[in-house]
């Protein structure tokens, strides 16, 4: 294990090798690579800058200047590259500059207007090498945000197609508006569909699959038992703004503008190269003393559907595998590619490194590599999983043949091949499968020893971290501890640390979890499933279920875990995990803290009474401010009854129920009085007949203000559970407002239709051109996956940000008292 003194010895360390370097040049995109390489005649490419090295002896240093490097395959390094026995080689970032290795391509050419719709213009340019079928891409960044593939219909959630026969879930695709999932979605070109080939995910409670299919109004979509999503990537599908359709056959890319706004000004970039560095050692000669440090990485080309042109799509796809198939029925078990790759490396290091914008995994520490990782990185907005510590792509060994499970040598084709003693530390992993999405943010399979501890993972879409297939009885050899993981594991049957197959002996120590999918028995903070044994799981602090998948036949330590942290847990637990000083500062890690929340009215004095209850799940859980105690009904039947009593006369005019997900009430009516006796009719009516009024694990209520002290919440409906880990009574009048200032527009008219381009500058949300229904609306800003209320209030067309909201994911859910609508927006 590593200290923290020796770390910060390192920084130091590296911080001032040049002056120790036996050779250092320069690299610059202004540079020439006929000049010398000086600081002031600086290369202009890393390729020459490694070749005038190879040429050198002793210590070397590289500095890159600020700027964009673009590549359209990977810079290779050999066995040659490295420093020697007692010498090391670095690829430095300039003081504070920023220079960035792109595998992607700007789009250029001249833009022409090709259709105007109702909320929006849909723009086109000619790109003669996509016609041409020397390059395709299946993701676009605009001004440096990841824009959406066109695709029916625009609500991106998981949903089952149901005909009433729950063994055979069937719906036509010309039926999909009614009964699929959104009765607001449209297609605006219907004719397009005809025989048309677009793309179809399937969904099961551990995997994906995405398939390229063929449709007209008569194709029938089947979900036994995946879940059908949506489809995507046709023309038909491009309705909103920001969405956009790349068409390989004519090579017209399609985009779509909010408003009047036009392509003028605006920078598209989109991924060429499938790889950027590709560090190749060889058994018997390998990478030595490689260290990369401040260097940004983006941009990265993977698209499983279209690399092979007889690909039918893909099944299984599962943490960095996936399963292809070629004719429709066979499938060939693969590794999803990385963008940077280490084989046969030893002390090859990656420090202060951003990683980012990739379309497969971004790195991958793969046959060979010892005493190597990461360490005071970023790793985000990654198409699929982040690191990889273990890539088996050129093995030549089957992934999963359970004849190597049992056997690291065997699985890599020898022991000098097995990866061991790596590390991921005190890096900073988030927004894992923005495309692929049951993956991972660090995934270390067929490895012996390793150390994962003190990161930040957050905003995966499944897995925070997957240990698997290892070896080793010594538990100080296979370590994940320390980690602050929160809104991850938005699948079914999963855990935020998962592990499978033959291994014993891990430790699992001191890590905090917090907000994070609670949704079914399978879910929970640690995963130990099939044949995961001897484990040590200890000093861990989650804020829900702790262990799942304990088989009988498992023996496994469980010792000072808290499952029920106070507030004062809580803190301690965060600042004692995720990364270290001086990495904490140098990622920008303190900005994560949580979000500033309006809590809505004062809760002091406040007392909650229900029949009955969960064994040690209060009633006065549900209104202690705290998403991290839960409160839970032991039957919730039709009429049961939640009464508060909030001490004195309060004014208010929403409430928000929030628990895990699925677990509001969909139905309730809400009830109010000023002596607990008289309670006249709801202000709050929805039961089965009306509108949901929940989603996903929040249910909110709205009506007109009221005065009264007392709040009576009964739920409307025979099924389906009542649990909150927290009830929040909110006065949303403007006057009231205390987080985020709101600013009208007097010139702005909302039409009256169901499309809601919703833009994000800077600190300020723009409701732009069209909008929702006419009247009253109520915006909720809700955290990441989770969906915790972050705020509520009126909705206009303008809303500010405060500075203190921490950057990441968020969800902006607006309803106008007849339907809900929603959007993910970054924060940068």
């Amino acid at each position: 294990m590593r200290s923290f003194i020796s770390l910060t010895y390192m920084l130091m360390a590296f911080a001032c090798f040049d002056l120790f370097a036996d050779y250092t040049c320069y690299v610059s995109t202004n540079g020439d690579d006929n000049r010398e390489g000086t600081f002031d005649q600086p290369f202009q490419t890393i390729q020459k800058a490694r070749d005038v090295l190879r040429t050198k002896s002793g210590n070397k240093i590289v500095y890159l200047r600020g700027g964009t490097y673009r590549v359209t395959g990977p810079i290779v390094l050999e066995a040659q590259d490295g420093g020697g026995s007692g010498s090391t080689v670095i690829y430095q970032a300039y003081e504070n500059e920023e220079p960035l290795i792109s595998g992607g391509r700007e789009i250029s050419g001249s833009w022409e207007q090709h259709e105007q719709l109702g909320n929006g213009t849909v723009w086109r340019v000619h790109i003669p090498d996509v016609q041409s079928g020397n390059w395709y891409f299946r993701e676009l960044f605009v001004d440096g945000s990841r824009s959406t593939r066109a695709r029916f219909p625009n609500n991106r959630r998981y949903h089952h197609v149901v005909d009433g026969n729950s063994q055979n879930r069937r719906a036509y695709f010309g039926e999909m508006v009614a009964p699929w999932l959104d009765t607001t979605a449209t297609i605006t070109h219907p004719e397009l569909l005809t025989d048309a080939m677009v793309e179809v995910p399937e969904y099961s409670g551990w995997n994906m699959g995405i398939f390229n299919k063929v449709i007209n109004s008569a194709t029938q979509l089947e979900a036994d038992p995946p879940i059908v999503d949506w489809a995507e990537n046709s023309l038909a599908f491009l309705d909103i703004p920001n969405e956009w359709y790349l068409d390989k056959t004519i090579g017209y890319l399609y985009y779509m503008f909010p408003g009047g706004e036009n392509p003028a000004g605006r920078n598209f970039i989109a991924p060429y190269a499938s790889m950027l560095l590709d560090i190749q050692g060889i058994s018997g000669g390998k990478v030595l003393n490689l260290t990369f440090k401040g260097i940004h990485f983006s941009h990265s080309a993977f698209d499983p559907l279209n690399d092979v042109p007889e690909s039918k799509g893909y099944d299984q796809q599962w943490v960095a595998n996936y399963n292809r198939h070629q004719d429709g029925t066979n499938g060939v078990l693969t590794q999803v590619p990385v963008a940077i790759l280490g084989e046969y490396s030893e002390n090859l290091r990656f420090e202060l490194c951003r990683i980012r914008q990739m379309g497969g995994c971004a790195i991958g520490f793969g046959r060979g590599v010892v005493r190597s990782g990461m360490v005071g990185c970023e790793v985000g907005d990654i198409a699929n999983t982040g690191i990889v510590l273990g890539w088996r792509g050129r093995t030549g060994t089957g992934l999963y043949d359970r004849s190597h499970m049992y056997d690291l040598g065997s699985a890599w084709g020898g022991s000098d091949n097995i990866p061991r003693d790596n590390y991921i530390t005190d890096c900073h992993v988030h927004h894992c499968g923005m495309v692929f999405e049951c993956n991972a943010g660090i995934y270390a399979p067929f490895q012996h020893n390793f150390d994962i501890s003190y990161n930040r993972i957050h905003n995966v879409q499944y897995n925070a971290i997957v240990v698997q297939h290892f070896t080793g009885d010594s538990r100080s050899k296979c370590t994940v501890y320390n980690n602050h993981i929160n809104d991850c594991m938005g699948f079914f049957d999963g855990g935020l640390i998962y592990s499978s197959v033959t291994q014993t002996g891990a430790e699992y120590k001191g890590n905090f979890f917090e907000r994070y999918y609670r949704r079914s028995s399978n879910g929970a903070a640690t995963y130990l499933d099939d044949y995961s044994e001897n484990f040590l799981i200890e000093n861990n602090v989650a804020a829900g279920k702790l262990k799942s998948r304990v088989k009988e036949s498992q023996t496994h330590t469980f010792t000072n875990n808290n499952i029920a942290p106070t507030e004062q847990d809580i803190a301690a637990a965060r600042a004692s995990t995720g990364p270290r000083e001086p990495y904490r500062t140098a990622l920008g890690i303190d900005i994560l803290a949580y979000p500033p929340r309006n809590f809505g009215l004062d809760k002091t004095g406040w007392s909650i009474t229900c029949p009955d209850h969960r064994s040690g799940a209060i009633p006065e859980n549900a209104i202690d401010n705290n998403w991290n105690t839960l409160w839970q009904a032991v039957v919730a039947y039709a009429g049961y009854e939640v009464v508060i009593d909030m001490g004195k006369t309060e004014t208010f005019n929403n409430i928000a129920i929030e628990a895990p997900e699925f677990k509001s009430p969909a139905y309730i009516s809400v009830s109010v009085s000023q002596d607990g006796a008289d309670w006249g009719q709801p202000v709050f009516y929805r039961d089965s007949s009306t509108l949901n009024c929940g989603w996903r694990g929040l249910t909110l209520a709205w009506f007109a203000p009221q005065q009264a002290r007392y709040i009576k919440l009964v739920k409307t409906e025979e099924h389906g559970d009542f649990m909150a880990d927290d009830i929040t009574v909110f006065n949303t009048q403007e006057e009231n407002l205390p987080t985020i200032s709101v600013a009208h527009d007097p010139g702005a008219v909302v039409p009256a239709d169901d499309s809601y381009p919703i833009m994000l500058k800077g600190r300020e949300i723009i409701l732009k051109g069209s909008g929702l229904a006419s009247g009253p609306k109520t915006m909720l800003l809700l955290t990441g996956m989770s969906g915790r209320v972050v705020h509520i209030a009126p909705c206009t067309n303008r809303i500010l940000l405060p500075e203190e909201l921490s950057r990441g994911c968020y969800v902006m859910m607006i309803t106008d008292g007849n339907r809900y609508y929603h959007k993910k927006i970054l924060k940068p």
